[in-house]
Order: structure tokens, then sequence, then C-alpha cells
């Protein structure tokens, strides 16, 4: 089983999201923008829920600074996925989500995951 877990930094931390909110604004002129948040998405598979749920608290995050979920709503936002083969014998699956700009149509990166599985 896999177990999957998304973490964002809490809003006053998110220095990530708001400077790639700046660069949007400034470098792509889009000034309508008024938020961005970016996930970290981890998988973790061949482990117990209870490491998993240990894991969260102590690996994937820092509860202090972070907001962990298991799931992130999508209905205003793209999800890319890319598979990339890996030289170790194993595949690494990564994707990439965006949030659609309404004025040009396309979509704005906002955050990233890979997970490698060993074949």
């Amino acid at each position: 089983m896999v177990f999957r877990v998304f973490v964002e930094k809490k809003k006053e931390l998110a220095n990530e999201a708001k400077s790639l909110l700046g660069d949007v604004r400034t470098l792509l002129g889009i000034e309508s923008l008024e938020d961005v948040r970016v996930f970290n998405r981890y998988d973790a598979e061949n482990i117990t829920e209870e490491l998993f749920d240990y894991a969260i608290k102590t690996v994937f995050s820092e509860p202090q600074l972070d907001i962990v979920t298991d799931s992130v709503e999508e209905d205003d936002a793209y999800i890319f996925a890319v598979e990339l083969k890996d030289k170790f014998g194993g595949v690494i699956t990564a994707d990439d989500i965006g949030l659609p700009v309404k004025s040009t149509g396309m979509p704005l990166p906002c955050g990233s995951t890979a997970i490698w599985t060993a074949k």
C-alpha cells in the first residue's frame, strides 16, 4: 500500500509561496493573482501505517511550521505527471501542480512531487 501526505508551510512562514507570487506578478505581469500555495507531496510504501504516521511528524514535516493534510482540493488546479526512468532499475514518478491563470489559460506551476519505486 502507498501512503500519501501533502505538506504546506503555515501561511505566515510560506516564504517560497510569497516569493513565487511576487515573481509571477512582477515577471509575468499577472497582477490579478492573489495567492499561491506550495505543497510537497510525499508517498511511502512498504511500511506500516504506524510508521508512516510517525514519519509524518518526524520526517515529512515539522509540526510547528507546517500544515499536513491527506488531500488537496484540485478544483482550480492543474496537475501534471511525469514518469522518469532511474539508472538503478526503479521508476521515479514526478508530478507538478499548477493553478489555472484565467487571463492566459496557462497553468502556473506551484508545487512538485516525486516517488521512487523499486522494480
